[in-house]
């Protein structure tokens, strides 16, 4: 691609995602797994989120489900571009991580 004269460019990397359910943050964890999301086991807590999606959104979260991690904590308003996406890899029902 060639662009040629005053040109703005701003790198943006998407991946299709877009939020389903509320935002918890992560109140325990252990290198890459995450054990409490909002005080509560991680995995009850995206379940809970999970049984709340309409039946579309649902389809969608079966085929792969991602975590959005917010890159600047410290922001008052999170947008399209202010997370990290990560996939979910999987979950331990014994200890509720994931």
């Amino acid at each position: 691609m060639r662009l040629s004269g005053a040109v703005d460019i701003r790198p943006v990397i998407s991946q299709g995602c877009r939020l389903i359910g509320e935002r918890f943050v992560v109140t325990k964890a252990e290198r890459n797994l995450i054990h409490e999301l909002g005080g509560e086991p991680a995995l009850g807590r995206l379940q809970t989120v999970f049984s709340s999606l309409s039946e579309e959104d649902r389809r969608g979260a079966n085929r792969a489900v991602h975590l959005g991690i917010v890159i600047d904590e410290h922001r008052n308003r999170f947008e399209r571009g202010d997370f990290l996406i990560r996939n979910l890899l999987g979950a331990d029902q014994t200890t509720g991580a994931v």
